[in-house]
């Protein structure tokens, strides 16, 4: 199994590497109030899952500990930004991770965000696994109800969760990228 890290210019790691058959990228980055978002990509730049680590640890420490418990043996390679291969919903331009221009932790949301560098406008792009992500970490905030239903038809449940998702963007004019 091949796997590759680097290092960008603002100490971002980032770990190609494959698991279960699927190329995975994962990045950490440190943010301005000493923690660390943890982010896992499909090979597409699709968020899969997204984690706020607070503590002293720094990103390539993060990265190194994942690298060792995984048994992974990465080749240095030359860092290169994560590019969704998708385009902003409004103007067809390119877009950027909100991440990227969040300056602290409380600015880091929940819903995979982006920005267009065109047209400045806000999108999301969500993959089924982030949102199956959120509705496991999250299921508290779910009745016994849809926690049955979730079990039941979890593709069907995720579909009506992402429905909900798309009306509550659409009425604040945050694009869905598709």
């Amino acid at each position: 199994m091949s796997s590759n890290i680097s290092e960008g210019p603002d100490h971002t790691i980032k770990l190609e590497y494959s698991a279960n058959g699927e190329k995975l990228i994962k990045i950490w980055e440190t943010l301005s109030n000493k923690s660390v978002l943890e982010t896992t990509f499909s090979s597409e730049g699709g968020i899969l899952n997204q984690r706020l680590l607070k503590s002293e640890r720094s990103a390539r420490e993060y990265a190194d500990n994942f690298v060792e418990h995984e048994g992974l043996e990465p080749r240095e390679g030359v860092y290169e930004d994560i590019v969704l291969g998708k385009r902003c919903p409004k103007c067809g331009g390119e877009v950027e991770r909100y991440s990227k221009t969040a300056l602290k932790s409380n600015e880091i949301p929940i819903m995979p965000m982006y920005v267009c560098r065109s047209c400045g406008a806000k999108s999301y792009y969500m993959t089924d696994s982030y949102l199956e992500h959120l509705i496991s970490i999250n299921s508290s905030l779910f009745s016994n109800i849809d926690i049955k239903a979730y079990k039941e038809n979890s593709k069907d449940f995720i579909n009506e969760i992402r429905e909900h998702i798309n009306r509550i963007f659409a009425a604040r004019r945050i694009f869905e990228i598709r």
